[in-house]
């Protein structure tokens, strides 16, 4: 009888727990924030590089968007806004177009390049009167002084390399005003591999292993890999290539928006608002670069003779 009125007492003590602490979870879910809704407030961004040597184009506008709900493109890109790009000399009207994430504004006059060392503002009217604006100062060319090789040859084991091979380093002219310089290497096909050889074949092209790659990444599947470098000397770095084939290897000299942009949105995946260097109420970045532009041919592991 003593046992089995202790097993009711063991038995009754969750319940009472419950009881006595369900009003105190109640009070605490009482206190949080709602989920904001309806009194959500969107905001204008904005999203402008120039390139230096290059057309003005690739200018995104677009509304922000509630975190409670499906991102969309084309809901939220701007397509009616008054944009245009000066400098103390030029004016440019940019018009829209679409594309594959909604739209772009660009200057239909390609034969118009961006130039070198000159600041150039930006300034965006939207139909509700809203006005943002921004400025940039591009900086210095640069060119490679040493490119990478047209073609390059995939170790067949990079952990057992006895000699560094120095012919594979890039190098580029300085940019006085740059601290750090952003190294971009894209491949341009990964589907397709032998049609790149000579002779051509039907081989195709597949990814590489690297053991820090997750599945779990959003940017696993990017054809695209940046890296941030101090000088301007840089060895061949294996691990930067994501699959075999046509890569662009590209070197930028960035003002400092255009870099603390792509450390946030590349690297930690995050934007701090705080650095954004558009004015009026709205968001985003207005930034520059010029850039070392050079192709290379990745192929395979050798094969075992």
């Amino acid at each position: 009888m003593k046992n089995t009125i202790q097993n009711k007492k063991i038995k009754m003590f969750p319940l009472k727990l419950i009881a006595y602490c369900l009003p105190l979870l109640l009070l605490i879910n009482g206190c949080e924030d709602p989920i904001p809704t309806d009194d959500y407030i969107a905001r204008p961004f904005v999203q402008g590089f120039l390139i230096v040597d290059e057309p003005i184009e690739k200018v995104l506008l677009s509304y922000s968007q509630p975190i409670n709900k499906v991102f969309s493109h084309n809901n939220a890109v701007i397509k009616d806004a008054d944009i245009i790009v000066y400098t103390k000399q030029d004016t440019m009207s940019l018009v829209f177009r679409n594309s594959e994430i909604g739209g772009e504004y660009y200057n239909p006059d390609t034969s118009v390049k961006v130039k070198p060392m000159t600041q150039y503002f930006i300034r965006v009217r939207l139909k509700d009167g809203t006005e943002l604006t921004a400025s940039t100062t591009t900086p210095d060319r640069i060119r490679y002084t040493k490119p990478p090789k047209s073609v390059l040859q995939f170790p067949a084991d990079t952990n057992n390399l006895n000699v560094v091979d120095t012919s594979l380093n890039l190098k580029w002219t300085p940019e006085k005003n740059t601290k750090e310089y952003l190294i971009r290497v894209t491949c341009l096909d990964t589907l397709e591999y032998g049609k790149y050889l000579n002779p051509a074949t039907n081989e195709s092209n597949y990814r590489r292993t690297r053991l820090f790659d997750s599945e779990f990444d959003p940017r696993n599947d990017n054809p695209t890999e940046y890296g941030f470098i101090t000088t301007t000397t840089v060895p061949t770095v294996w691990n930067a290539f994501k699959w075999f084939g046509p890569h662009e290897v590209v070197v930028y000299a960035a003002d400092r928006n255009f870099a603390e942009w792509f450390k946030m949105s590349f690297t930690g995946n995050s934007l701090d608002f705080l650095k954004s260097n558009i004015k009026g109420n709205g968001i985003g970045v207005f930034g520059s670069a010029s850039q070392a532009f050079a192709t290379t041919l990745l192929l395979k592991y050798p094969k075992s003779k």
